[in-house]
């Protein structure tokens, strides 16, 4: 079972976002999958080409810009019609500051899952009862 990271690219991404992306998908062996959620054609380009350069990332592009919920749903699809995971988190690419952190912290939120709240769907479908927010998983580690 692997551990799964869905960043989301959206409109707002900058130079330093994507350089804190590269150098997480270069430290981990967690599987990656970035999705471009309706941003220009250089990040669409750039998140393409690290697909191409590792073998833990996908990439997912959609065309248009859809809602968080929305393109985590289309994520954790990609990533488990692939791959079994035990957890993935998501998070956009605005958050790429705590990339850093994000590693050593999963072996921790792996062990302790039923304190935190996964990904809110209507779905009762097992795939997203292992979805959980950075954001979420932080303000409870804190």
């Amino acid at each position: 079972m692997y551990l799964g990271v869905i960043i989301v690219f959206s409109e707002i991404t900058t130079d330093l976002d994507l350089l804190k992306v590269k150098d997480f998908i270069k430290k981990t062996n967690c599987k990656v999958c970035l999705v471009n959620n309706g941003t220009n054609k250089e990040v669409q380009l750039e998140i393409n080409e690290l697909e191409h350069l590792y073998n833990n990332v996908l990439t997912l592009n959609i065309k248009k810009s859809k809602n968080i919920n929305t393109v985590v749903k289309l994520g954790t699809r990609l990533l488990n019609s692939i791959f079994d995971f035990s957890l993935i988190v998501f998070l956009d690419s605005t958050d790429a500051n705590t990339l850093d952190q994000l590693f050593e912290k999963l072996t921790n939120i792996k062990s302790d899952k039923e304190k935190y709240t996964p990904i809110s769907t209507r779905s009762k479908r097992e795939i997203f009862s292992q979805v959980f927010s950075i954001k979420e998983l932080y303000s409870k580690i804190i």
